[in-house]
């Protein structure tokens, strides 16, 4: 892969993650809809749409076993819930520059602990998110709210989860599209 179609490629999902925390925060924002309803509808949504994505390309018929697995599905799970939960009272930019900190910080540091030692562009990166979360959480009169802080950190982390239970995956729009449906039941009781 060429530097330019990774650069391309990174910045439009960067754009893309930033959009999820607006939209998740402009769905919050009125009350029309609680955080636990629209987890529950992200997830079935996601499971319906990442199937039917399958079967349409014939990928996934009926009887075939469920892709993914139950540690990719929990870590999903609990990612999309902390995450709506902590936007009922953080800002979407703020949020987003915790979620990503914090997805940082956890596949580093799970790096480390497993004996890979970074280089000096990641180690950077590390202390960077590090170093830019202890900025936006000192304490001051601008300060988030401290549930709603450990909430997005969570599902930072989580987040992290599930992308190092997924980064070895040889069929990863299977894979994930497993790990959907397997939260679409959580899902639909959310959404109820």
């Amino acid at each position: 892969m060429t530097h330019a179609r990774l650069l391309v490629l990174t910045t439009l999902a960067m754009v893309a993650f930033a959009a999820n925390s607006v939209l998740n925060r402009l769905a919050l924002a009125d009350g029309t809809i609680d955080a636990l309803s629209y987890s529950g509808i992200r997830l079935a949504a996601g499971a319906l749409t990442l199937a039917a994505i399958l079967a349409l390309r014939g990928a996934m018929r009926p009887g075939d076993r469920i892709a993914g697995s139950w540690g990719g599905a929990a870590s999903l799970a609990a990612y999309a819930t902390a995450f709506s939960l902590a936007y009922l009272q953080l800002d979407a930019g703020l949020g987003a520059l915790i979620l990503f900190a914090s997805v940082q910080i956890g596949m580093l540091a799970w790096a480390v602990l497993k004996g890979e030692r970074p280089g000096a562009l990641e180690g950077g990166g590390f202390f960077l998110a590090f170093l830019s979360l202890a900025l936006l959480l000192r304490p001051g009169t601008s300060a988030p709210a401290p549930f709603a802080v450990v909430l997005m950190v969570l599902a930072g982390l989580a987040w992290a989860a599930y992308t190092l239970i997924g980064r070895g995956s040889s069929q990863p729009l299977r894979d994930t599209a497993g790990n959907f449906l397997r939260c679409a039941p959580l899902g639909m009781v959310l959404a109820a």
